[in-house]
This record gives structure tokens, C-alpha cells and sequence, in this order.
């Protein structure tokens, strides 16, 4: 026996869903309208009963200063709040950010050694091996350096030896 399929029809599911008049009131529509009711109804009663209109007063009052009270900005508790996260923030950070300034201007004297131990050697070969007397000799040429003669960050001066013919920084 071959079964047959039956096709039912898919309704349409909407937020609101409205039904013809004489029809009865969908879950959704029924509980809106019993809201509607409730709050008519308390607010005939208020009406009727001064106490009621009284706390309706108070309330409306501290819902005007609470409002007032939001307008005015920061209170000083929470002014001092922020200055004292930011004191801690850079109180935890300054010294990290200074180690690190360090580290960085040991590195650029580092490198700027090892360029001038590099035009050492070009001086060097470009001269048939002979070796320059001091430092300044290559630094000052604008072929080795054509920007600027390089500098210690840390303020100490670049010195050659004269058995290695190494550049190495005094700032130590």
C-alpha cells in the first residue's frame, strides 16, 4: 500500500499578527490589551485618591534631581578616581619606557661602531691596507658618511685601537 504525502499549508509567522473582526484575539494581542486596561485603571484610581497623587509628586521630584544630578558632570569622588588609575598607569609604564629608551640608544651606538668598523675596512682596502690614523679621518670624509658624521646617543665619543683597528664607544 503506498502511502500518499499530505501537504499541509505553511502559515506565515509575523510580530503582529491581526485577525478579522469577530475573531478571536491572538495570545500576543489579548495580553497587550490587558495591559492597556491595567494601566488605564491605575491611573483612574490615582486620580481619585490625593495620598496616591502625592507620592505621584515626590517620585516626579527625585526623578528631577536624579536627572539634575546627571547633568552636573563627575563628582569629585570620581574625578579623583580617574587622576588616581592614571598616576598608578604611569607610575607601572614610565619605568619600563625608560629601560627600553636605553636599550634602544645602546643599540644605535652599536650600530654606528660597527658602520664606522666597516668604512674602516673600505678606507683600508681602497688604501692599499694602510689604515687610518684615527676616527675623524673616516667620519669627516662625505664618501664614507655622506648624511652627518655619526653620533653616541648615549654622549660618549667613538675611539679606534691601534692594534685591532676597532671603533668601540666610551660611554661605558
Amino acid at each position: 500500500m503506498a502511502k500518499k504525502k499530505i501537504k499541509r499549508k505553511k502559515r506565515k509567522r509575523s510580530s503582529e499578527s491581526v485577525t478579522a473582526p469577530g475573531y478571536p484575539k491572538t495570545s500576543r494581542q489579548y495580553l497587550i490589551g490587558e495591559a492597556a486596561d491595567i494601566i488605564t485603571r491605575a491611573s483612574q484610581i490615582r486620580k481619585d485618591k490625593p495620598f496616591l497623587k502625592a507620592v505621584d509628586k515626590e517620585l516626579a521630584k527625585r526623578q528631577k534631581d536624579i536627572s539634575d544630578a546627571r547633568r552636573r558632570g563627575f563628582t569629585l569622588i570620581e574625578l579623583m578616581m580617574v587622576i588616581l588609575y592614571i598616576g598608578v598607569f604611569a607610575y607601572i609604564t614610565l619605568p619600563r619606557v625608560h629601560v627600553s629608551m636605553d636599550t634602544i640608544q645602546n643599540t644605535v651606538c652599536k650600530l654606528n661602531a660597527n658602520t664606522i668598523n666597516e668604512q674602516i675596512e673600505v678606507y683600508a682596502f681602497l688604501n692599499e691596507g694602510i689604515y687610518p690614523h684615527d676616527v675623524r679621518s673616516v667620519t669627516r670624509e662625505i664618501a664614507y658618511f655622506p648624511g652627518a658624521e655619526p653620533e653616541c646617543p648615549l654622549g660618549g665619543t667613538y675611539l679606534m685601537n691601534g692594534l685591532t683597528y676597532r671603533v668601540v664607544c666610551d660611554h661605558n
